[in-house]
Formats: C-alpha cells, sequence, structure tokens
C-alpha cells in the first residue's frame, strides 16, 4: 500500500473528506473483534495550555520540555484556536507500513502501535510516512520514537486539567464530531494542517 509523505498532509485531510468509509477507517479501531482505545483530542475544551506536553516530555525523556513530547499542541492564536495532536493510532499505519525492517509493531496489549528500539535502524522511513508529523527521530538515541499509550495510561491524559484529551473506545467518539473537528482545523490553517 502506498503511504503519503510529511508533505502530503493537506492531501491527507481532502483524502479523508472525500469519503466517509475512508475516515471511519482511520479513526475506527477494531482489531479482532475487540474495540480499541485511543486518545481523542477535543479542541473546544483546549487552553493551549501545554500540560499535556509537559507530562508526555517529563514521562517519555525525563526532561520537561514540549519540543521532546510526543503530544504536540497547534495554536492559532488570531483565531484563539488550539489543538492537542496526539498520534491517531491509525487502524492503516502508514509508519509501520513504511518501516523497512519492521519495527513497528501493535503492542497486544493496548493496540498502540510501538517502535521496538532493538530492531529500529533510524532511517526515518516512518516519519516521512506519517500524514500527521506524530512520530520522530531521536537525535539522542538516533531511533524513532512515538506515542505508546504509556502503557495504557496516558499521562498526557491524566493530567490534562480540561478534559480536552480523553483516552476512550474508538467507538464512544461520534463519527460527526472527528469530521467537524477535521473541517475546523482545515480551514483555521489555510489548509496547511
Amino acid at each position: 500500500m502506498a503511504y503519503l509523505s510529511r508533505g502530503g498532509r493537506n492531501e491527507f485531510l481532502v483524502f479523508l473528506s472525500e469519503s466517509d468509509e475512508r475516515f471511519k477507517i482511520c479513526h475506527a479501531r477494531v482489531n479482532r473483534g475487540e474495540v480499541l482505545r485511543k486518545i481523542f483530542a477535543y479542541p473546544e475544551k483546549c487552553t493551549g495550555c501545554g500540560i499535556c506536553e509537559l507530562a508526555c516530555s517529563m514521562v517519555k525523556e525525563n526532561t520537561c520540555s514540549p519540543a521532546r513530547a510526543l503530544i504536540k499542541v497547534q495554536t492559532w492564536l488570531k483565531e484563539g484556536f488550539s489543538i492537542p495532536l496526539p498520534c491517531r493510532q491509525c487502524e492503516i499505519a502508514f509508519c509501520e507500513q513504511a518501516c523497512p525492517v519492521g519495527a513497528i509493531t501493535r503492542d497486544p496489549k493496548t493496540g498502540a502501535w510501538v517502535v521496538n528500539p532493538e530492531t529500529c535502524i533510524g532511517c526515518g522511513e516512518c516519519v516521512e510516512a506519517c500524514p500527521f508529523g506524530s512520530i520522530y527521530l531521536s537525535a539522542e538515541r538516533g531511533l524513532a520514537v512515538k506515542c505508546d499509550l504509556c502503557g495504557g495510561n496516558p499521562k498526557c491524559v491524566e493530567l490534562c486539567p480540561t478534559k480536552a484529551i480523553l483516552y476512550q473506545d474508538s467507538t464512544e467518539v461520534s463519527f460527526e464530531k472527528n469530521v467537524a473537528n477535521a473541517e475546523r482545523l482545515f480551514k483555521i490553517s489555510g489548509g496547511n494542517p
């Protein structure tokens, strides 16, 4: 299966908006008949405080640095709009498909796509493949890093003061809400998320 480059995020949102089924594939997480959990963003509740980024960087990198977080908060000051951007843990994971050595696999406990540091060669193919920019190359480790849902207890969710991010079953989140959020993000970003 082909994947989209990081430069193709705009095209990816257009791709999603053109078909309800395509959007559902990326947002409905069903594995072997079980509904899996993932992090969902509620931009109407986000104040842009960045506590989620700080929590993530402390847990994952042992430093208080939003730049090292695996969740990002995008803010548009003029529009007064912020949105947390966690890894979407896609059903069809472009990062996993792009990895030439099979270093990205699904955690059987959480359903999260995780990077095996013993296998990863740091080539960056997964980084280029993710249309959401949710996977990074660690300069210190020379390996790809991404959200692993903290083993099923995401600290970013736990510490968000406004509950702008929640760890939920994918069936709990309405399809219409996801479409509305994607369209709003696309509009305020000038078509360049």
